[in-house]
């Protein structure tokens, strides 16, 4: 079963919340995080072909350019030499002779205040005999006192490269889909209602794709073979507005008229009252609704439409 289908029961798996990647190396590289449970990307591509997910935009990560790699570690460098020994401090700087250093340098231990390596002068007054332009940085291989160092990516695979060098990949932010929404009531008690048909000789399979006469691909919910082989197809609808109704009773015949050799049965997680507003349109030769807010009610609904 899917891993979005064993997490439906999350409360976190509300359609309005959008899951953006993370990259976590520990994991493999990019996750997703859906209430407690981390879930790597790749087991996620496979929700996504089975419509439970959808994606709404997308997050980019730096990868490597050489090897595409996600795990990157940023190294700050001299911008002369190259060299990674470089010392982050605040800055001092004596104006007459121009000697420029970390405040350190500038500090006696024989004498009060700060003293000039450099010049052998002492400076006391701020502003006059000297200034702290800020936090800066000093090579320990070239001496190079500088305040923007070099920025460099390095990966797992040890290649070095400039930020500006790095290249971008896109993951999907993804929603919970309608499809999924929809199996989330019943799929609490799936097992349920699966044992229920089995025992009376119906098989049944969840998210099944299908080809239809157009050569289009479907996916439904549930998919159940009776025991004369007769394949029925699926739906469930909870919860929805009346446009949201409407909208999936349109897929559905959509669907339905592309499943030609398939009966459909459309399962609707509601109040009796909700079949009224698909009497009108559905044929009730090929699309059988039912409708309970009972669980049981249904389960024994489909199975009397399954065995008949």
């Amino acid at each position: 079963m899917s891993i979005v289908l064993s997490l439906l029961s999350e409360e976190s798996l509300d359609e309005n919340n959008e899951f953006r990647p993370l990259l976590k190396p520990e994991f493999g590289g990019i996750v997703y995080s859906f209430g407690s449970v981390t879930v790597p990307y790749e087991k996620l591509r496979v929700s996504e072909k089975k419509g439970l997910l959808k994606s709404r935009g997308f997050t980019s990560f730096s990868i490597c350019p050489e090897c595409e790699s996600l795990n990157l570690r940023t190294e700050l460098a001299c911008p002369d030499c190259k060299s990674r020994g470089i010392v982050k401090s605040d800055l001092m700087i004596h104006y007459e002779c121009q000697n420029t250093g970390p405040i350190e340098e500038f500090q006696s231990n024989i004498r009060n205040g700060y003293f000039c390596q450099k010049c052998r002068k002492e400076l006391k007054r701020v502003g006059i005999d000297y200034g702290n332009p800020g936090i800066g940085f000093k090579c320990s291989n070239c001496e190079k006192v500088f305040q923007f160092p070099l920025v460099l990516s390095q990966c797992d695979a040890n290649h070095v490269s400039k930020i500006d060098e790095l290249e971008l990949k896109a993951f999907p932010n993804y929603v919970v889909s309608k499809t999924a929404k929809g199996l989330s009531t019943l799929l609490i008690d799936t097992h349920v209602l699966q044992d229920l048909l089995g025992k009376n000789s119906i098989k049944s399979q969840i998210l099944c794709q299908l080809r239809g006469a157009s050569g289009a691909n479907h996916v439904v919910p549930m998919l159940l073979t009776a025991p004369d082989r007769q394949e029925i197809a699926i739906e469930f609808i909870h919860g929805e507005s009346q446009s949201e109704l409407e909208q999936a009773m349109f897929q559905l015949l959509l669907k339905s008229a592309d499943l030609t050799q398939i009966k459909k049965m459309l399962v609707i997680l509601e109040g009796d009252g909700s079949i009224d507003k698909f009497a009108g349109v559905a044929n009730p030769l090929k699309i059988k609704i039912i409708a309970s807010k009972d669980p049981r009610i249904l389960y024994e609904q489909i199975l009397k439409e399954a065995v008949q």
